[in-house]
């Protein structure tokens, strides 16, 4: 659950009644569905996160009404494309320096080619450096103006990197906002 516009919401909640899992929302002690989107069983919301004032609901479900697959938006009354979603799962979200960085098991992004890895400015799909892994990303996070990713890969652009690797410095040119392909291996090995 993360705190949206003072309360709680989740997802991945069985419906008594009709068995569905849903997206519910915490407030005066009892969970109320939101905005009625309904997902399948056996699919997952994996992550939600607030972002420009929205709340961001992904993971692993099928396109909702118009608004593509994995990944939509909530302003609190109605749900919103996320420029088209994405063609397979998003693991995880993170937002960096005012953009929402999305991982996880897809190769495009709305139009955009970008495998396992994009970043939603608000408006658009954008790429993230133009780095070939051999696996699908799991989580990214920001350490001392480092872009970090852990996946199960263990090549990117034909080297041997496992499973933990981060751009170089500075991984974002904060005037043009475009990545470095650049990677550079951590000292920690996760085998």
């Amino acid at each position: 659950m993360v705190p949206y516009q003072n309360h709680f919401i989740g997802g991945n909640f069985i419906d008594t009644i009709s068995g569905s899992n849903d997206f519910a929302i915490l407030y005066n002690d009892s969970l109320h569905n939101v905005g009625g989107i309904n997902i399948a069983n056996g699919l997952q919301v994996l992550k939600l996160v607030e972002f420009q004032g929205k709340l961001y609901i992904a993971g692993n479900f099928p396109s909702y009404g118009n608004f593509g697959a994995n990944i939509v938006s909530w302003d609190g009354q109605q749900f919103s494309s996320v420029g088209g979603g994405t063609d397979d799962f998003i693991w995880n979200m993170k937002v960096i320096d005012d953009n929402l960085y999305v991982v996880g098991a897809f190769q495009n992004a709305g139009t955009v080619q970008s495998q396992y890895i994009a970043r939603w400015d608000g408006i658009n799909w954008h790429t993230v450096g133009n780095s070939i892994f051999n696996c699908i990303l799991v989580d990214v996070e920001e350490y001392n103006n480092e872009l970090y990713i852990v996946g199960c890969f263990d090549i990117i652009d034909g080297l041997n990197i496992n499973h933990i690797a981060k751009y170089s410095i500075p991984f974002c040119n904060r005037n043009e906002k475009k990545l470095m392909s650049i990677f550079i291996q951590i000292l920690v090995r996760m085998n």
